[in-house]
């Protein structure tokens, strides 16, 4: 009868330790080349915030209501300009509705606010971005900024509030 003899060798320890280390060497080299980026792209934006609080230093803004108190007229009297307005409107019944207005104002130029015929909550656009029902208003000047899809941030520190009846 013929008999087979199956062997029990394998991979050999040397070619195993080798395959193991490259493995090794694979992942830490990955994660070193992700985690450049992800530091470099954190730095990025560190520093363009960064910009942005400078910036917000600088900014100042004087509020006047119109005859009539149908609106609000926003001038910037600071040294740089600002890339948008963050409304927060206090209507009645204790809402508070947050209105975000994507609008440069320059140095020395106004921004005319003007109530809108609409109640609290409803979609509105410039220049009648006030709600109707709203009496009291936080008119708080935002930077930009710079890179693609940034959000505005607030100046909070050259905040005005108004009261309009």
């Amino acid at each position: 009868m013929l008999s087979y003899k199956i062997g029990r060798n394998g991979i050999s320890p040397l070619v195993t330790t080798v395959i193991l280390v490259g493995f090794v060497v694979a992942v830490i080299a990955i994660v070193i080349l992700w985690g450049r980026d992800f530091i470099q792209e954190k730095a990025q934006k560190s520093g363009a915030l960064e910009e942005v609080a400078q910036d917000c230093l600088s900014i100042d803004i004087r509020v006047e209501t119109e005859v009539g108190e149908s609106g609000i007229f926003v001038y910037n009297e600071g040294n740089v300009p600002f890339e948008g307005l963050i409304i927060r409107q206090h209507c009645i019944g204790d809402t508070l509705a947050e209105t975000k207005i994507y609008h440069a104002v320059d140095v020395g130029q106004s921004l005319q606010l003007v109530r809108a015929d609409v109640a609290c909550g409803a979609k509105v656009t410039l220049p009648a971005v006030l709600y109707n029902d709203a009496n009291r208003f936080e008119l708080i000047p935002a930077k930009r900024p710079s890179g693609r899809g940034a959000p505005l941030v607030p100046c909070s520190d050259a905040k005005e509030d108004v009261k309009l009846s």
